[in-house]
């Protein structure tokens, strides 16, 4: 029962700082209530959604930067461009960076998403270690 009343209380919160923040911009709070609502319910659905994505840009940077380093070698073909599967170094190369640079983005979203639980993990573990219960 407390948990529950612990959440209510951090939306009440929540919704008094956005409507303080938005007031001069809208006459009505119930958006601020609606938009809260549905922030809290599509969170899981956006952890899954982030996650997703994550594994799908690491697995791009993966491939691709195995075939950059086993089948295009450095240095330059005399009169032609280095390719494998039809796709020339260069393409390769772009995918491999900008799939990189995205799933960068995507951990830090991620790591965002569970901030929560690195705070408290993080409490625990140097508790732990202050009570000289640890290893």
């Amino acid at each position: 029962m407390e948990i529950g009343f612990v959440k209510t209380a951090k939306i009440n919160l929540e919704e008094k700082f956005l409507s303080n923040i938005l007031e001069p911009f809208s006459d009505s709070h119930k958006s601020y209530k609606l938009i809260l609502t549905i922030e809290y319910m599509k969170k899981p659905i956006i952890n899954y959604i982030v996650d997703f994505l994550m594994v799908v840009s690491f697995l791009l940077t993966a491939i691709t930067a195995l075939v950059i380093f086993f089948f295009l070698p450095s240095g330059v073909r005399q009169g032609s461009y280095q390719t494998f599967l039809g796709i020339i170094k260069g393409n390769w190369s772009t995918v491999h960076d900008w799939s990189g640079i995205i799933f960068i983005i995507l951990a830090l979203v991620h790591f965002v998403l569970h901030w929560k639980w690195v705070r408290g993990m993080t409490k625990n573990i140097f508790l732990k270690k202050m009570k000289g219960g640890g290893k």
